[in-house]
């Protein structure tokens, strides 16, 4: 929360996918490498698991899941 409020704006999470893999990138190291120069900032939370995230728009009234993955709505 102090993160967010110092940079004043939301943190975006999401399972990272690159063009043409099969996998989502896991390894915080192999995502650096993967989008060297590309991406402001990472934050290494260690290794995640290969379950992608649930996207949700909430950008109408009633909420649409765009994909379901890891996590309940």
């Amino acid at each position: 929360l102090q993160l967010v409020k110092a940079l004043g704006e939301p943190i975006l999470s999401a399972t990272l996918w690159l063009a043409g893999d099969d996998t989502p990138i896991c390894n915080p190291y192999d995502a650096i490498k993967g989008c060297h120069g590309k991406i402001d900032l990472i934050l290494d939370a260690g290794i995640g698991d290969d379950i992608p995230t649930t996207v949700i728009d909430y950008t109408e009234s009633d909420p649409i899941i765009i994909r379901q993955g890891k996590g309940e709505f």
